[in-house]
Order: C-alpha cells, then sequence, then structure tokens
C-alpha cells in the first residue's frame, strides 16, 4: 500500500489582486470572491492518493548493494479531493466587465487493473552516492478506452558527512484520464539523518 498525502493548507500567492470563482466536481459555483490576494486551494490530508496492489514479485540482486524488482498483479488506486482547486480558465463577465479566474475542484476517482512495479536500487556507489527509481504503471480494466496511468519517482542521495546529505528528486507522471500531457517535477533538499 502506498499513500501520498500532505499535513497542511496549501495556499496560492497573487502578486496583483484577482477575482476568483470556485466550482466544485459536479461544476457547481461554490463561492464568488473579489480582489483576492490569495486563495486556499487544498486543506490538510487532500488530495489523497492510495495505491493498493497485490501480486508476485521477482528480485535479482547484483550486488550486496544493488538489485532490481519486478512485481506483477492486480491494483487499486484511489484519489480522493476533498475542497482541493486547480486553475481552470480565465472568463470574462460581460456584464461587469470584471475578469475572473476559475478554480475548479477536482472529482473523487477509483480505478482498478493490472499493474507493474519495477524498481531499481543502487546503494553506496563510489561509497557516497544512493540512487533509488521506482516505476508504477496501471492499466485500467472496465472503462470503455482501457486507459493507463504511469508514475516514475527518481532519487539520488549524495551523502556530504556522516548523517548529512543532499536528495534530488525527480519524478515523472501521465494519467490519461486526468491530463492529456506528462508532469515533470523536481525537489532538492537537504537530509539530516538522526541515526548513523
Amino acid at each position: 500500500m502506498n499513500l501520498n498525502t500532505h499535513l497542511f493548507d496549501e495556499t496560492t500567492v497573487f502578486p496583483d489582486a484577482k477575482n476568483i470563482i470556485l466550482q466544485n466536481a459536479e461544476g457547481d459555483t461554490v463561492s464568488v470572491r473579489l480582489n483576492q490576494s490569495d486563495l486556499k486551494t487544498k486543506i490538510a490530508f487532500y488530495p489523497l492518493r492510495i495505491k493498493e496492489g497485490t501480486g508476485l514479485t521477482y528480485q535479482i540482486n547484483f550486488s550486496p548493494n544493488a538489485q532490481t524488482s519486478l512485481r506483477v498483479g492486480y491494483g487499486w488506486l484511489q484519489d480522493y479531493n476533498k475542497n482541493s482547486y486547480v486553475f481552470d480558465k480565465t472568463m470574462d463577465d460581460p456584464q461587469t466587465g470584471l475578469s475572473f479566474e476559475r478554480y475548479k475542484e477536482e472529482p473523487n476517482s477509483s480505478s482498478k487493473g493490472i499493474e507493474s512495479t519495477i524498481i531499481l536500487s543502487a546503494l553506496n556507489l563510489l561509497k557516497f552516492i544512493s540512487i533509488n527509481s521506482t516505476l508504477d504503471v496501471l492499466f485500467r480494466m472496465g472503462v470503455p478506452d482501457h486507459s493507463y496511468s504511469l508514475e516514475n519517482e527518481n532519487r539520488i542521495n549524495f551523502r556530504l558527512f556522516r548523517n548529512i546529505s543532499v536528495d534530488v528528486k525527480f519524478n515523472i507522471s501521465y494519467d490519461e484520464t486526468k491530463k492529456p500531457w506528462t508532469v515533470y517535477d523536481y525537489t532538492t533538499f537537504l537530509r539530516l539523518s538522526l541515526f548513523y
């Protein structure tokens, strides 16, 4: 099981005041706000993404520090998006002459199908680099278009000192049912380990 969420609210801050329209997942207008300098787009714990699966795993150990795993089986994917708003489009109101930015709540979704996972791991390369890469693919069943979702997480860890390191994380995701394009994001952070 894999659970993906966050602990704090997320707020979008605008450099200039904006007029905002909020719509729920059904398309009903929830709120109209004028001259806003910020907008809470996500609340704590949402969006919540849960991945579950069962299947067979085959693992190949190249050395004590390098291995790969392949898992094939049946998987479930649930997205819960309570009060999670994403920018949709800019609209003009001909009656008032005002321009509005519309934010829509993403709908909840659940899908199941054949899943495949490949995990590559190489630890202590050159005594200070570790690499982990995970590729998850879910081929949906029970939908007419047989769409798929793909998530690839890559993490490189550079050990600077005994318990201080730098992590570089690069993610690639694609889900035909949500967005017909590939999303890339990366993060770099300093890691302080309490254990040696």
